[in-house]
């Protein structure tokens, strides 16, 4: 006879949840990509000046990288909207054409494009408002970057859109800008450590800029006004270099376009 302690059937054992596979902190990744990248520490020789605050550059890049990730700029955010592709580049070469003659600062330049992007992806502007919010992001960008304030007298308008804008965006500037962050024309390991952006990220980015480019120097477009900045000696004549119509830009405008 079998014993009854042994008559019951054993229960079943309980399978093993499977592990979840979770992507790594950008924190995480930040303190541990030096040792796979042959990383330069940027702030090796700043150690003697507090000012500089060369022991949290990780803890402020793992910082600034939160605004990148919440506060982008989507792609194609614009069709279906009243305002236009089109009148976005005329808005566009506007800011630039005024930073330079007024000699605005490149920062104060992007930073306008910026928060333009940033209002209008998430806000329907009527075709009369456009140069509205374009003046009014210029004005909050030079407040921001500029050494000395902007004044707008009697415009009221402007103020009540900047108080919308800041308020839309709780007051926070904006994701950094590149100028912010790098002075470096080359994608370097050390970058990639401190800005976790892998250089394959990049190339979507590179074959749109390499079509736009392509539609320049075809004569495609009447929105000339960066081409003709950077060609200018102040800015090393970069907008009429060779390379900027070789095969390879082409390729990469190609390449672009498919995708």
């Amino acid at each position: 006879k079998i014993p009854k302690s042994l008559e019951k059937a054993p229960e079943p054992v309980p399978e093993p949840e499977p592990i979840k596979e979770e992507k790594p902190s950008p924190e995480l990744i930040l303190v541990f990509s030096d040792v796979v990248l042959a990383v330069n520490d940027v702030s090796a020789e700043d150690g003697a000046d507090p000012n500089l605050c060369s022991k949290y550059v990780k803890d402020i890049y793992a910082h600034l990288r939160q605004p990148e990730e919440e506060q982008a700029i989507r792609p194609q955010y614009l069709p279906g909207r009243k305002v236009t592709e089109n009148m976005r580049a005329v808005l566009i070469d506007w800011v630039v054409q005024v930073q330079m003659k007024f000699k605005f600062l490149q920062e104060t330049m992007y930073m306008t494009i910026s928060i333009i992007d940033r209002f209008m992806q998430n806000n329907l502007v009527p075709k009369k408002m456009l140069q509205l919010v374009g003046v009014t992001a210029m004005f909050i960008a030079r407040k921001y970057e500029e050494m000395y304030p902007p004044e707008t007298g009697d415009f009221h308008q402007i103020r009540q859109m900047e108080m919308k804008t800041l308020k839309i965006f709780k007051f926070w500037s904006g994701p950094p800008l590149r100028l912010h962050l790098s002075s470096e024309s080359e994608w370097t390991p050390t970058l990639q450590h401190y800005l976790l952006h892998p250089e394959e990220s990049l190339l979507s980015v590179i074959q749109h800029l390499a079509k736009k480019i392509g539609t320049v120097n075809g004569g495609l477009t009447k929105h000339m006004t960066i081409k003709n900045k950077y060609a200018t000696c102040k800015h090393t004549k970069a907008g009429t270099l060779p390379q900027l119509n070789s095969a390879l830009v082409q390729d990469l405008a190609k390449a672009g376009t498919k995708v």
